[in-house]
């Protein structure tokens, strides 16, 4: 499998998996997603918040720019922008993949942190800590609504999104 691949199909996996979690949570009644239960971020919606924020800003990063305003900073109390947001950043994320060639994955990316850091860093390496980013904060959002009292959480594991997709 090719990187190009590799990537086109994970990024796929992780809209996916953003789309399953966000309809899972967008069912919750409003006042459970501002509710605050013991994680890294206090809330669902913080968390989801998050998400977005860090989709947001690699994505920035990966097309050469620097974020320094960042979702958050806008909606903190809109729960369906925030949804809406979280799905078109993972969405992003799957069309930049998709245009990329191979070579591009084996390459250099330098970029600012947001304490104005110069970093460098394999893009392969960029991809793989925002999607598996998501992944860490999607776990974390099952256990909070589970505190929360909330049931069925979707599954979200790769494989089952593997037998999903051919």
């Amino acid at each position: 499998m090719s990187l190009a691949s590799f990537f086109t199909r994970y990024a796929a996996y992780n809209h996916w998996a953003n789309r399953l979690m966000v309809d899972w949570v967008r069912n919750a009644e409003r006042p459970l997603l501002d509710a605050h239960t013991p994680s890294s971020f206090p809330t669902l919606h913080t968390t989801l918040l998050h998400i977005w924020d860090a989709q947001f800003i690699w994505a920035e990063r990966l097309h050469g720019a620097t974020p320094h305003i960042f979702p958050s900073h806008e909606h903190q109390s809109l729960h369906e922008e925030t949804f809406e947001g979280v799905l078109r950043s993972s969405e992003k994320l799957v069309h930049f993949v998709q245009d990329q060639e191979d070579a591009f994955f084996d390459g250099l990316m330098t970029y600012s942190t947001t304490s104005g850091k110069i970093i460098t860093n394999q893009v392969s390496d960029i991809l793989l800590q925002v999607l598996q980013h998501s992944t860490y904060h999607r776990g974390q959002l099952v256990t909070m609504g589970r505190s929360l009292g909330l049931e069925n959480p979707p599954q979200t594991d790769f494989i089952a999104f593997t037998r999903l997709t051919p």
